[in-house]
C-alpha cells in the first residue's frame, strides 16, 4: 500500500514535470525574475572585486561575458512578459527552453566555485559559498514554478561545491563537508518536487473552480435564456449582490443603477411597501404577486424569496427568483374577457329569442287566426265592412312582421359590416316634415301631439331611406313612451363644431342613465321580462346608433330633469352645409 502510494505521489510530480501549466507557471516565475536578475548581476559583480587580484584576467573575463550572456534571456522574458498580450506565446517559449537556460545559469555559477577556487586565498572560499548559495537560492525560489530547470539549476551548482570541498578540504572537514553538501542536493530537489506538487493542486483547485464558475454562468446564462425568471440576492441592507443579466442596464435609459430588487423590478410604490416589509421582518416569501413597470412596458411578477444566513446564523440577506408572468396574466385576462364575452352574447342569444318569440307570435297570430276566419264557409256570409275590417288587420300584421324582419336583418347586415350608405344632398326640413306626416296617423291614434322646429335651407349629405330611418325610430319611441294627451317635439339646431344636432324630446316615462346606454344594445329594452309594458324588438336605437356611426356621426339618450326624455340625432360639420344668414325657424303641430 506505501509503495502504490509513493509510485502514485512520483508519477503525479513527474506528470507534472513534464506537462507544466503553462502560462500561470510564467505569471508566478515572472515576479521573481527581476529580483533574479538583479541578484545575479550584484553576485557576479562581488565574486569579481573578491577575486579579481588572484584570478587570471583571461578566465575571469570570459566568467563576466557569461553572466552577461546568461542574464539576456531572463531580461528577455522579463520584458516581454511586461507587454500586453504577450504571455501565452512567451509562456510556451519560456516553458521550452526554461531547461537550457538553467543549466547555462549553474554551470555559470559553478564556474566561481570549480575553477576559481585554486587561484583564491583559502579564507576567501567561504565568503564564495555563502554567495553562491545564496545565489542558489534565490534562484530556486525563482525557478520553483519551473521544476525541472530548478532542479537542473541545484544539482549543476551542488556538483560544482562538492568537487571545489574534494579539490580544496582535506581530512574529516572534507568528510563534513560531502555529508552536509551531499544532503544539500536532495534536499534541494525534495523541496523543489514537494512545493511543485503542492501548486499543482493549488493550481488545479483554482482551475477546477474557475471551470466550474464557467459551467454555473452558462447554465444560469440558458437559464435566463430560456425563462422569464430574474435570480437575485441582496446583502443584509437590501443592496443588491447579485442581478441576473435578464434586467437591462438602468443606465440605457436615462436611469441610475438600481439600489435594490425593488427597484430593479420597477415595483409600484404599495408592491414596494409589501415587498420591502416582508424583507424586513426576514420572513419566507412564497407567490407574492407584485405589479412593476421595466423598460417601459407594465409588468406582472411572482417573487419568491428566502433569507440567508452567514457562518455565525446571523441574517445575511436574501435570495430569491422573481418570474415574469405577464403573459400569463394577459392570457388569463383574455379569457376572462372572452367568457364575459360568451356569457354576454348567450345572454343576448336567450334575449333575443325571448323578445322575438313575443313579438313574431303576435303579428302571426292575427294573421293565422283572421285567415282561417275568411277561409270558412261561414265567412261568405259576413258583412262587406266586417270582411274589409279582417283583411286590414291581417296587411297591417304583415307589414308588421315585415318591419320585425327588415330590422333583423338590418342588425346583421351591420354587424357583418357589410350595409353601405349611398351618400345624396338632403334638404334636413323636408326629412323632418315627411318624418312627421308618417307618424301623425299614429301619434293621432295615442292622443299625442308632434310639433316640430326647423330651419330651411340647412342641407346634408347622407343616405336619405336611412336617415328618415332613424328619425322615424326616434319619433316613435318617443310616441310609445309618451302618455295620452303628451307632446313630442323635434328640433334641429346648431352644434358645437358646426354639427348639426337633430333631437326629440318627449314627457313620457324617462330613462336612467345606467339605461341610457344599455338600450342601444340590440334587444335591449328599457324594461326586460314578459310583463314589459312596450312591444318591440329593441332594435330601432340599436340600428340608430348604427347608421349615425356609418354617416361619422351618433345618437344619444338621456332622461330630463322632472320626467321624460331626449333623443339626439348628431351629424358632423363634414356632412352639413349651413345657411349663411341664420333663417327664422317654423314650428308645425299636428293633434
Amino acid at each position: 500500500m506505501i509503495g502504490n502510494r509513493i509510485a502514485a505521489w512520483c508519477g503525479q510530480i513527474f506528470h507534472g514535470l513534464r506537462y507544466p501549466l503553462g502560462a500561470r507557471q510564467i505569471q508566478e516565475t515572472a515576479r521573481i525574475i527581476p529580483l533574479l536578475v538583479l541578484f545575479h548581476f550584484c553576485a557576479a559583480i562581488g565574486i569579481s572585486n573578491l577575486v579579481g587580484k588572484d584570478v587570471p584576467e583571461l578566465l575571469l573575463r570570459c566568467w563576466q561575458c557569461s553572466v552577461v550572456v546568461v542574464a539576456l534571456p531572463l531580461i528577455f522574458v522579463a520584458y516581454r512578459l511586461s507587454l500586453p498580450h504577450a504571455q501565452d506565446r512567451t509562456a510556451s517559449q519560456v516553458l521550452k527552453f526554461s531547461p537550457l537556460v538553467a543549466v547555462l545559469l549553474g554551470a555559470v555559477w559553478a564556474v566561481p566555485i570549480g575553477l576559481f577556487s585554486p587561484f583564491v586565498d583559502i579564507s576567501d572560499i567561504p565568503v564564495i559559498y555563502a554567495m553562491v548559495l545564496t545565489m542558489v537560492s534565490i534562484g530556486m525560489v525563482s525557478l520553483m514554478r519551473l521544476p525541472l530547470a530548478g532542479i537542473l539549476f541545484s544539482l549543476i551548482v551542488t556538483a560544482a561545491i562538492n568537487y571545489s570541498i574534494f579539490q580544496n578540504i582535506a581530512g574529516h572537514h572534507q568528510l563534513v563537508g560531502f555529508f552536509a553538501f551531499g544532503l544539500f542536493a536532495p534536499a534541494l530537489v525534495a523541496a523543489i518536487l514537494v512545493s511543485h506538487r503542492s501548486m499543482l493542486r493549488q493550481w488545479q483547485g483554482e482551475a477546477e473552480l474557475i471551470r466550474q464558475g464557467h459551467v454555473i454562468k452558462l447554465l444560469l446564462n440558458d437559464f435566463e435564456r430560456g425563462t422569464g425568471d430574474i435570480l437575485w440576492e441582496t446583502d443584509r441592507h437590501g443592496h443588491i449582490s447579485y442581478l441576473s443579466g435578464q434586467v437591462e442596464n438602468n443606465a440605457a435609459h436615462g436611469m441610475a443603477s438600481p439600489a435594490d430588487i425593488s427597484a430593479a423590478l420597477g415595483l409600484d410604490e404599495n408592491d414596494r411597501s409589501r415587498l420591502e416589509h416582508s424583507m424586513r421582518t426576514q420572513e419566507i416569501i412564497v407567490g407574492q404577486s407584485h405589479h412593476g413597470r421595466m423598460n417601459f412596458e407594465d409588468k406582472h411578477w411572482l417573487i419568491s424569496a428566502r433569507p440567508l444566513q452567514d457562518e455565525a446564523q446571523a441574517f445575511a440577506g436574501f435570495r430569491g427568483v422573481a418570474r415574469d408572468v405577464t403573459w400569463q396574466r394577459n392570457q388569463d385576462e383574455l379569457l376572462l374577457h372572452a367568457k364575459d364575452d360568451a356569457e354576454r352574447a348567450n345572454a343576448a342569444k336567450s334575449q333575443f329569442l325571448a323578445v322575438i318569440s313575443h313579438e313574431l307570435r303576435t303579428p302571426i297570430n292575427a294573421i293565422v287566426g283572421f285567415s282561417e276566419l275568411l277561409s270558412k264557409v261561414e265567412a261568405e256570409n259576413l258583412p262587406v265592412a266586417r270582411r274589409h275590417e279582417y283583411l286590414n288587420t291581417i296587411l297591417e300584421s304583415a307589414k308588421h312582421l315585415q318591419g320585425l324582419i327588415n330590422d333583423i336583418l338590418d342588425v346583421t347586415r351591420m354587424e357583418r359590416g357589410v350595409l353601405q350608405i349611398d351618400d345624396q344632398d338632403n334638404d334636413v326640413s323636408e326629412l323632418i316634415e315627411i318624418a312627421l306626416k308618417i307618424c301623425r296617423d299614429h301619434a293621432t291614434a295615442s292622443g299625442i301631439s308632434l310639433v316640430g322646429h326647423v330651419a330651411d335651407n340647412v342641407q346634408v349629405k347622407g343616405d336619405l331611406t336611412r336617415l328618415k330611418q332613424v328619425i322615424l325610430n326616434l319619433l316613435t319611441n318617443a310616441i310609445k313612451f309618451s302618455p295620452q294627451g303628451g307632446v313630442v317635439h323635434v328640433a334641429m339646431d346648431r352644434g358645437p363644431q358646426r354639427a348639426l344636432v337633430i333631437s326629440v324630446r318627449d314627457a313620457g316615462i324617462g330613462i336612467s342613465d345606467a339605461d341610457a346606454e344599455r338600450v342601444f344594445e340590440p334587444f335591449v329594452q328599457g324594461e326586460g321580462g314578459a310583463n314589459r309594458r312596450f312591444n318591440g324588438l329593441g332594435l330601432g336605437l340599436a340600428i340608430s346608433r348604427k347608421i349615425a356611426r356609418l354617416h361619422g356621426g351618433d345618437v344619444t339618450l338621456k332622461g330630463l330633469p322632472g320626467g321624460g326624455s331626449e333623443a339626439r340625432l348628431i351629424l358632423p360639420a363634414a356632412r352639413v352645409v349651413w345657411p349663411s344668414p341664420k333663417k327664422s325657424l317654423k314650428g308645425e303641430a299636428a293633434a
